[in-house]
């Protein structure tokens, strides 16, 4: 069990470090990506009649980008979460195994 919970606890920390999984790292560059090219293409159809339509797709858009973003957030505070109740079931864990050992050696060890 412990090393299960070793073997969690590192991928957990790799996640809070953004070393993994490549979707959460991925879709916030993406988020970010998206909305400066919106911004980039904006002047270009300024006054056109397709104005509106891109203002709506922009919209949209820029929604999508900030409900990844508040989804990626929340992934990391539940790592982060995580982290610290493993952590803490860790330090008890091994606590509980030191006092067993120290219990059950025999006398003179």
């Amino acid at each position: 069990m412990a090393d299960d919970i070793e073997v969690v606890l590192t991928n957990l920390n790799r996640i809070a470090r953004n070393e993994l999984p490549p979707i959460i790292t991925n879709t916030s560059t993406a988020s970010q990506e998206i909305k400066s090219g919106l911004e980039g293409i904006e002047p270009a159809f300024d006054g056109d009649v397709f104005g509106p339509t891109l203002e709506a797709f922009q919209s949209t858009v820029t929604s999508v980008c900030a409900e990844l973003d508040k989804a990626n957030e929340r992934v990391k505070d539940t790592v982060h979460a995580v982290i610290e109740v493993l952590g803490a079931y860790r330090a008890v864990d091994g606590a509980n195994a030191r006092s067993i050992t120290a219990t059950t050696s025999p006398v003179g060890e």
